[in-house]
């Protein structure tokens, strides 16, 4: 094995070892009303240092033909005095889907919501997170159809372990015929 063989396959190695730990980002559209409105990570407005505890954050994970979308705000909730009201989802088209509404002190210890949808055939879901002082924050996590796979985005990845490993063969053979060829 030649010395530039070596640099090659060593880089495609390190290459498939960072793969399983890629987490794909979706940025919210520029929308009219961001930034006074409603807020965003790149839009908080008046609430700028605030987004780390307002901005709602989604894990989603396939079940047969239901989505299963979990939203999460890293937020206390001191009821009456500052807590999130509720989390609302929304597809591409900002339709509504669903809502969780935490209205009980005793159960709803933290905001977090669990949203199922049968057939969705969307391709972006959008997800609302109302605080009773720093008003709403929205965020939005993308769901590609991987043939009978789905690949959702934003907070973690979700994929069967065989497409992560072809997707890494595909990346180190595209990475290699590129090398190969300067």
């Amino acid at each position: 094995m030649n010395r530039r063989n070596f640099i090659y396959l060593g880089t495609a190695g390190s290459a498939m070892l960072v793969l399983p730990n890629v987490s794909f980002a979706v940025e919210v559209p520029k929308l009219v009303g961001a930034g006074s409105l409603f807020y965003t990570k790149d839009a908080p407005g008046r609430w700028k240092g605030k987004e780390a505890g307002h901005l709602p954050q989604m894990a989603v994970e396939k079940l047969d033909n239901t989505l299963k979308v979990t939203v999460t705000t890293e937020h206390v909730m001191k009821f009456h005095e500052h807590y999130i009201v509720k989390h609302q989802l929304l597809d591409e088209n900002f339709q509504y889907l669903d809502e969780k509404m935490f209205t009980d002190p005793e159960k709803d210890k933290d905001p977090t919501s669990v949203h199922e949808l049968v057939d969705y055939k969307g391709s972006l879901l959008y997800a609302l997170s109302f605080c009773n002082k720093h008003d709403t924050w929205l965020n939005v996590v993308a769901v590609q159809r991987i043939s009978r796979f789905f690949l959702f985005q934003r907070s973690r990845v979700v994929m069967p372990t065989q497409l992560l490993q072809r997707q890494a063969q595909e990346i180190i053979l595209n990475f290699y015929q590129l090398m190969r060829f300067r």
